[in-house]
């Protein structure tokens, strides 16, 4: 049986380190980057051309998919109070229609929506920090 020498030793703690670092700056990053859709409302010039991770309620309207502030609004569709989230997104979004989700793409405040959006996750309890 062969041991493991010091120095193959130290290269497995280094590579284990160094991702964990990376998993825990890209954490980093999410959370500095999540928004909620009100302040997408209320400051959208600040947002504009930023990538995000906005969390809402998904609800397709006339087959476009919005992210609503809360469920409420997109039972009564008021799309004011919502960003749309441009069609060319990869995924398939409909299997996470009338959920909480973050979606993860860059605003446009001229449009008011997310576009090239190309990550999503549903929202659960236990993902709030």
């Amino acid at each position: 049986m062969k041991v493991l020498s010091c120095k193959n030793i130290t290269y497995i703690l280094i590579f284990f380190f160094s991702f964990n670092c990376a998993a825990a700056r890209n954490r980093i990053l999410f959370l500095e980057k999540r928004v909620s859709v009100l302040k997408l409302i209320v400051d959208p010039e600040k947002y504009d051309k930023k990538y995000v991770y906005a969390i809402g309620y998904l609800k397709f309207v006339d087959y476009k998919p919005r992210l609503y502030l809360y469920k409420e609004f997109s039972d009564y569709e008021i799309n004011e109070n919502s960003v749309l989230i441009d069609k060319s997104f990869k995924i398939d979004l409909f299997k996470y229609n009338n959920k909480f989700v973050f979606v993860g793409g860059t605003f446009d405040s001229n449009s008011n929506s997310l576009i090239n959006a190309n990550d999503i996750q549903e929202f659960h309890e236990y993902m709030h920090p």
